[in-house]
């Protein structure tokens, strides 16, 4: 797993247990040197040299130490994992060296296996190394990048980053410690969705000393909390005899109301349950209390509260499939309260997130217990600066102007430290790390305080010590900081993105001396740590609608009927509140079944089960006034981006740049999922969708097989892939792409003739491709009505086989003008639909299952990697570092205040952070059903 660069902050030790661990071990006094006297006894030294030593002879060093030395490790079990993976995980077959796991976890339920890693139960993940800088992946030297870029020194911190991704995964968890050990030295490690603050290496066998910091920590790690040790308390485990538990198990059993989800029409004597029907009201409440607990927390062993007394309501097949399935295992089960709302979860429904930095987006199928309806709920972490609105205050906001084909927000709000400690009363979860941003933190390591001190301690007590203990004082109440401080210096402005200036930093020095001006100006000849930290707040969001991926249309037609129902919403988000989604994606888009009533003409009513596209994730969205202030650098999801915004990250989203989305989203699933001529998609997908160039600023732009199919109109990027849908030339999908790519071709030939006219015009050659857009001008609003589909003449679409020179400038920019809305889309969009040559069922089985975007890098952070350059020019490079949902540079916006304090403007980082749009693992049956379209 690759994370994003400039997302580590290391710093000393002393600084690190102060404001980091913020707590110092009460350790017993002569454990040092004890602990210290048997690890050098079975590491054998000195007699042998720590370099020769091998990383398993570490690892069984400190398991002998920890097994002989109950103190070691206090109210802990020093698990051995290294050899053997999780029973379940007979695909990746992950194993960490080892961990602490809490002596009382070993004993509940069974669930504890010995020398395994036992994902769910650990606190501490330990990792070991041999001795030597090639494996540690952090450079103190404070004239060096904390991040070094040697490459197995990279592979180790993709590692232990896996790890913790792997922790956060199974676990419910805001924060993580992690130990890692490299040979002879020690590094505390803890990360976030944000990044990851490490302590400097620190040699623990050396000297007692160096002994003695390692017990410091342990000893105050043993005495934190479940939340001081990073535990989301608010998802508070279900016992096994709970209410809750129970009803888990009642409701997830197949139900004979249960409706079928696949379009058909439904026979006039069917019963259809009213939850079924559309509803614009909220969730119909149960009364609670006779047959089940008002606290589903509760234990249930009475007969009169059995959960299976309670009536089960209907719902689709699909929907209780997924929550059955999030049963299976040994998931654990939770309950969540989002805005007084009880929320009962299994396991997460999608594939769990390919970094632990960014969103770490977690989807559940949850039953609301006030209503006892399955609902969707969505736990991430969500950018947190002013200016910034989350995506249930955008939702709502369409939900109250009636958008259709959008999500319904139940509830939502920020997640709250302890929500039963009135000392942290509205005290959010944040990420720390994110606080030692150079960009817009209060905080930041102080390289001029000296490094941990090796010189061996007296082995008698120092003179004046007294007491049991030698720590240097008891575990402090631990302070939550706030995301500014008065009187702090606000962040520093810069005009380009290669990085601002370097803050000076606000930690005072060691004894609270003021650092000279030598100091400080070797620190701000420093390479700057932290620069693509981002800030982010812990957000759970609920929608009444629980939905299928995209990729399970059952034919092509039916694909264009979902395609409009999304476009008419993006639409109509824009008209009504001039709201830009700025993510359109194949992963945006989504299915969800409706039941559908007419009458005849004699008044009779008849039901149709339809399926309706859906646009959601709105959390991205913009009003088109919030211009280039707020724009943040290359937002969306890579794949669909339009080939402006990639080759033009600086520039605001327009409505072209949404519709070519669109339309890229439609070639996706059709050269997945669709009948075609080509036999091998992957290196369509790959020139396509998954490539880049790279311009004379050595900065990644759209890829060269995009960029070639917009630029000709054709559905072709070299001789050999060249994709034709259907067994038949004259199949609808071929026509409607060539109309839509037509527009494109207008709108793009301007751009470069206009580029092409500015380059004669100057002496020098332009940085990259292309100019600032024609059409940056945004329609004027136009009424809602809903008009008559267009019946459009084929001659009104451009001769895309035309030479360029015959293309005349007023029939140019006749076409491009039409993407100033959506119109003209969405109208040769319902002229296909409409199209009696639509096969019944022409879906395949999909192409790429596995396909999964590959990380991206910027070409800046890694100069000295050879291979990538060579070649990168002629665009077969491959996807550069993604950039879904947000996951990219945060806006030029300020951070959130939520301590009244003033806040502090944040500033377009160059580097781009890695993320990705998860998709669900559960796959239905695919039916071949006819499209419908309402």
């Amino acid at each position: 797993m690759k994370d994003a660069g400039g997302t580590s902050i290391t710093m000393r030790l002393s600084q690190y247990m102060d404001e980091v661990v913020k707590a110092h071990g009460n350790v017993p006094n002569g454990l040092a040197e004890k602990i210290h006297k048997a690890l050098c006894k079975e590491l054998g030294l000195p007699e042998r040299k720590a370099a020769d030593l091998t990383e398993k002879a570490f690892s069984d060093a400190w398991s002998k130490v920890a097994h002989t030395h109950n103190e070691f490790f206090p109210s802990f079990v020093f698990n051995v994992s290294q050899d053997e993976p999780e029973i379940t995980d007979i695909v990746a077959k992950m194993r960490i060296d080892a961990s602490l796991i809490r002596a009382v976890d070993t004993k509940i339920g069974g669930d504890y296996t010995a020398s395994r890693p036992n994902w769910p139960l650990q606190r501490l993940p330990i990792e070991f190394k041999r001795c030597g800088t090639h494996l540690d992946p952090f450079d103190d030297d404070p004239d060096h990048k904390t991040e070094t870029t040697a490459k197995s020194r990279r592979a180790v911190r993709a590692q232990v980053m896996t790890y913790a991704q792997r922790i956060f995964t199974a676990q419910r968890r805001k924060h993580l410690y992690m130990l890692l050990v490299i040979g002879t030295k020690f590094r505390i490690m803890r990360c976030d969705p944000s990044g990851v603050v490490a302590s400097e290496a620190v040699d623990y066998v050396k000297s007692v000393e160096g002994t003695a910091a390692l017990l410091d920590f342990v000893y105050a790690f043993s005495e934190f909390t479940d939340r001081q040790q990073g535990i989301d308390i608010t998802a508070e485990p279900l016992a096994r005899d709970s209410c809750g538990y129970r009803r888990m198990d009642a409701v997830a059993k197949a139900q004979k109301g249960d409706f079928s989800h696949h379009p058909r029409y439904l026979d006039p004597s069917q019963s259809i349950p009213d939850v079924l029907l559309p509803s614009s009201k909220p969730l119909k409440p149960v009364k609670l209390g006779r047959y089940i607990h008002h606290d589903p927390t509760e234990p249930c062993e009475d007969y009169d509260h059995l959960p299976n007394r309670l009536p089960i309501p209907a719902t689709w097949t699909y929907i209780r499939d997924m929550f059955r399935k999030s049963l299976d295992g040994m998931a654990r089960r939770y309950m969540i309260t989002v805005e007084n709302r009880k929320l009962l979860v299994g396991d997460h429904i999608n594939n769990p997130p390919s970094s632990l930095i960014g969103r770490g987006t977690h989807i559940y199928v949850a039953l609301d217990w006030e209503s006892q309806q399955f609902v969707l709920l969505k736990d991430a972490w969500r950018p947190y600066y002013e200016g910034i609105r989350s995506e249930g205050e955008i939702v709502k906001e369409l939900n109250a102007q009636e958008v259709p084909n959008v999500p319904t927000v139940v509830a939502h709000g920020d997640v709250l430290e302890d929500p039963y400690d009135d000392q942290l009363l509205g005290v959010l979860q944040e990420t720390d790390t994110s606080n030692y941003s150079p960009l817009t933190g209060f905080k930041s390591a102080d390289h001029t305080l000296p490094p941990f001190s090796t010189t061996p301690r007296p082995t008698k007590p120092l003179p004046g010590a007294t007491g049991k203990s030698v720590a240097r004082g008891k575990a402090r109440a631990e302070h939550i900081a706030p995301t500014s401080i008065a009187g702090s210096t606000s962040g520093h402005g810069v005009s380009a993105p290669a990085g601002p200036q370097a803050k000076l930093s606000t930690t005072k020095a060691a004894n609270g001396i003021k650092r000279s001006a030598d100091n400080v100006k070797s620190e701000v000849q420093r390479p700057e740590q932290g620069t693509g930290l981002r800030h982010l707040v812990h957000y759970r969001v609920v929608f009444k609608e629980i939905c299928l991926p995209l990729t399970r249309f059952t034919s092509s037609q039916q694909l264009v009927s979902l395609l409009i129902d999304c476009v008419e919403a993006h639409r109509d988000a824009y008209v009504i509140l001039r709201l830009v989604h700025r993510d359109v994606s194949a992963g945006n888009m989504l299915i969800y079944p409706r039941i559908r009533c007419e009458e005849d003409e004699n008044g009779k009513r008849h039901y149709t089960v339809v399926w309706c596209g859906i646009l959601a994730d709105w959390e991205l969205a913009k009003k088109d006034s919030e211009k280039q202030a707020c724009e943040p650098e290359r937002t969306g999801t890579w794949h669909f981006m339009s080939m402006y915004c990639l080759d033009h990250p600086e520039k605001p989203v327009t409505i072209a740049d949404e519709l070519e989305a669109f339309l890229h989203v439609m070639v996706y699933c059709g050269v997945r999922l669709v009948c075609h001529n080509l036999k091998e998609v992957r290196g369509f997908v790959e020139d396509y969708f998954d490539g880049y160039h790279v311009n004379a600023n050595n900065r990644f732009g759209a890829p060269v097989g995009k960029s070639k199919v917009l630029e000709t109109g054709k559905l072709r990027i070299s001789e050999v892939d060249n994709v034709i849908f259907g067994s038949v030339k004259d199949h609808p999908l071929n026509r409607l792409v060539a109309d839509l790519l037509s527009l494109f071709v207008a709108r793009y030939t301007l751009l470069y003739r206009d580029l092409d006219e500015q380059q004669q015009r100057a002496s020098t050659p332009p940085n990259h491709r292309g100019a600032a857009p024609l059409l940056a001008e945004q329609p004027q609003q136009v009424p809602l009505s809903r008009k008559k589909k267009s019946r459009r003449n084929d001659e009104d679409a451009m001769d895309v086989d035309e030479p360029l020179g015959n293309r005349s400038e007023a029939r140019l920019k006749e076409r491009a003008a039409k993407l100033h809305t959506h119109d003209e889309f969405i109208a040769i969009l319902e002229k296909w639909f409409d199209s009696d040559k639509w096969p019944i069922a022409d879906t395949v089985p999909d192409r790429l299952p596995e396909h999964v975007a590959p990380t991206r890098e910027s070409v800046k952070e890694d100069k000295n990697k050879k291979q990538r350059t060579s070649g990168l020019l002629t665009g077969s490079g491959r996807t550069p570092q993604p950039v879904a949902s947000g996951s990219g540079p945060i806006d030029p916006t300020t951070r959130v205040n939520t301590r009244s304090q003033a806040g502090r403007s944040l500033l377009n980082p160059e580097t781009v952070s890695t993320g990705g749009r998860a998709t669900s693992t559960w796959k239905p049956p695919r039916l071949p059903v006819a499209a419908s379209k309402h």
